[in-house]
């Protein structure tokens, strides 16, 4: 694509419950980022949940999954602080130039963050954690980020040319 592989905008859904998921996609080679969360914040807190699970993300020009605020939608690796639900399950983030940026309510578990470019994931703080995470052959792996080291696996992971586990990687059951 000519800008964001896929880019949501939160809305006012303050009385009801949404969620919104992104499962199953390959994202590579967009513009700009691979998926883009953008608060407004003129529409105030969103009763919403975002599920981003078994994505390939990869080779994006900008973050392989950006937050931005301010009803903001060019990418500056803010890493803003959304106070929205993010789930990032499962996902494999490969050669972005930033991997994951924001989020202070976002949980990350069982990802894979490689070849970064700058930094794997940055600023997901406040009420944030990743975890039982693969950091590999990044710029850096993350700064100012709630990160659990000791689920944290520093190795090659392994992939074959589709990003694929291969029989030995360490992510597996890792």
């Amino acid at each position: 694509n000519d800008g964001d592989g896929v880019e949501i905008r939160t809305l006012d859904a303050s009385d009801s419950f949404l969620t919104i998921t992104i499962r199953d996609n390959v994202m590579t080679e967009n513009s700009d980022d691979g998926i883009q969360i953008i608060d407004d914040d003129t529409v105030g807190d969103t009763n919403a949940l975002l599920i981003i699970d078994r994505n390939l993300i990869a080779r994006n020009a900008l973050a392989g999954i950006g937050l931005m605020d301010l009803g903001e939608t060019t990418e500056d690796y803010r890493a803003a602080s959304l106070s929205e639900r993010v789930h990032v399950f499962n996902n494999t983030l490969i050669g972005n130039n930033h991997g994951l940026t924001g989020g202070d309510n976002l949980v990350a578990i069982n990802n894979i963050f490689m070849d970064h470019t700058n930094i794997a994931v940055k600023e997901t703080d406040g009420n944030s954690v990743v975890a039982n995470s693969l950091f590999w052959n990044n710029g850096v792996d993350q700064s100012g980020s709630n990160v659990d080291t000791t689920s944290t696996v520093n190795a090659d992971p392994q992939l074959d040319e589709a990003a694929q586990l291969l029989p030995l990687s360490p992510a597996i059951d890792a």
